[in-house]
């Protein structure tokens, strides 16, 4: 009789979009489906450090003359933490995000700050997020500084007085800040939501004086359990 087994990378990846998709279902209240989402982003992280690494090392471990099951496993997984992440998209933007604004709660997201926000947010900046930041220009030598793992950071793309790009690194305090910040609009009772990286984002014409800010990119660096092993001597 033939056996037949689901791998077990792509099972846990159907385990976890379960999870994705309690927080689609309009019965799970609203507050619950967003630390759905939480868990969901939480657990692909772990995945990320955990697994990946191990399939790519037992991809490097077969026989080029045979057929590579665990590049087969890794283009799978590719696929479907793509569709998974594009449908987390969905969720978040067109279905909890609308009904948080039903309810006059306004999550700023991929949006400015609104003008009359604007004052309160560089005042919470300069008095409470100003004194946390680490800003660090990219050069080769302090390349290194950016091994740490799992940490909120900005890329920030400048221009010189003499027209030349420098990059920059800039620190997410969310070790020791609120990772979101809220003020209330009193005229129409909304309560706005706000990024600690896009009340950073917003004010970042205040760290780097002297230069013209072009861009800014949220990122995070996550280095697999294998890489801190090598790291650490163990």
């Amino acid at each position: 009789m033939e056996n037949n087994f689901y791998d077990r990378d792509t099972s846990w990846l159907g385990f976890n979009y379960r999870v994705l998709m309690e927080s689609a279902d309009n019965n799970v209240p609203l507050l619950e489906r967003l630390k759905f989402l939480s868990i969901y982003s939480s657990n692909l992280d772990e995945f990320y450090r955990v697994r990946i690494p191990t399939l790519k090392s037992l991809k490097k471990l077969e026989k080029e003359a045979t057929p590579s099951r665990y590049s087969a496993v890794l283009s799978d997984i590719e696929k479907i933490v793509s569709c998974q992440m594009k449908e987390l998209g969905d969720i978040l933007e067109n279905k909890i995000i609308p009904a948080l604004k039903a309810h006059k709660i306004h999550l700023l997201y991929n949006e400015p700050i609104p003008a009359f926000l604007q004052k309160e947010c560089t005042d919470y900046f300069y008095n409470h997020v100003a004194g946390f930041l680490q800003p660090v220009f990219l050069d080769e030598k302090s390349s290194s500084l950016l091994i740490e793992n799992n940490k909120l950071q900005l890329l920030v793309i400048l221009e010189t007085p003499f027209n030349e790009e420098q990059l920059a690194i800039v620190n997410i305090p969310a070790d020791f800040l609120p990772r979101f910040y809220a003020a209330d609009d009193n005229t129409s009772g909304t309560r706005y939501i706000i990024f600690l990286d896009d009340i950073v984002k917003a004010n970042l014409d205040h760290v780097f004086t002297g230069f013209t800010v072009k861009a800014s990119y949220s990122f995070k660096i996550t280095r697999d359990w294998i890489c801190r092993m090598n790291l650490t001597g163990i």
